[in-house]
Formats: structure tokens, sequence, C-alpha cells
């Protein structure tokens, strides 16, 4: 087989990826088109944005890539909203696991206190700080299960 390598837009990535696992053969309720779940925080009664949470949901995870609370407005539940809020979003779209990534100088207690478990640490990264790659399992068959414990890859 001879192929090429080139570049391609999301659009053309996403209607080749959705029209082709359609052809594989995957449980029904596993949905791999990406749904992305962007939301905002804003203070009443102006309006400011106070915060912003954005992922993605795709194969049953729903992947959060951001959250993010404005200076100043932090430890008020603002970051908890965003989450909560995050996670019934996927909840309703059949997810049954999250995702995210943190770093050793983030929130890593944050998700932790949100029922999150590190699967994986990745150390010394091009800052030479460590990164959590941490789930939290969201269907009834996995409450109770512990998380893995976690390890190091270098």
């Amino acid at each position: 087989m001879v192929f090429e390598i080139g570049d391609w837009t999301q659009a053309e990535a996403l209607e080749f990826t959705t029209r082709e696992w359609a052809a594989h053969p995957e449980p029904p309720e596993v949905v791999w088109a990406p749904f992305d779940v962007v939301l905002v925080a804003r203070r009443a009664p102006d309006e400011v944005a106070i915060g912003a949470a954005f992922g993605v949901v795709i194969g049953g995870v729903g992947e959060l890539k951001q959250l993010l609370v404005r200076h100043g407005d932090d430890r008020k539940g603002v970051g908890s909203a965003l989450l909560r809020e995050f996670e019934r979003r996927c909840r309703e779209r059949g997810c049954h696991a999250l995702r995210l990534e943190t770093g050793d100088y983030q929130a890593r207690p944050f998700y932790e206190r949100h029922g999150f478990g590190v699967a994986a640490a990745l150390a010394n990264d091009r800052f030479g700080r460590t990164v959590f790659i941490m789930t939290k399992p969201l269907q009834a068959q996995f409450q109770g299960a512990t998380t893995a414990p976690s390890h190091v890859v270098r």
C-alpha cells in the first residue's frame, strides 16, 4: 500500500471519523463523534465572566480540557459549580467516565475533592514538573471501585 501523510481541516477530519467509526463493530451506545461542552460562569447582575470550563465528549468519556476561575473570584464555589455542570452534561450524553490532566502546581486536591483519582503521573515534563492524568467513573457499575494505584511514567 502506498500512501502519503498531509494536512486536513478539522471539519474534514470530523466528517471522515464520523463516517468511518460507524463502519467499526462498536457497542451502539458508544458515540465517537466529538461533542464540545463549553461553559461560562457569569457574576450577577453585571454578567461579567468569572469562570469557564470546556471539554469534549467522545467515546463515552468526558475530557475536561480547561477549567479556570478569574483571579480574585477563586475559592467561592465557581470552579465547583462549573465542574458539576460539566459532569452533568457528560452524564446526559451517556459518559461512563471523566478524564483530565492537571499539573503538580495546579488543582489536583480540588479534583480529588470532587471524586477524581490519579490514573497516572507523567514526571519531568518540558518544564520539569509532574502532570497527573485523573479519572472519575460515572456509571453505577463503577461506583465503589477504587482508583488504580498511581504510577509514574518517565
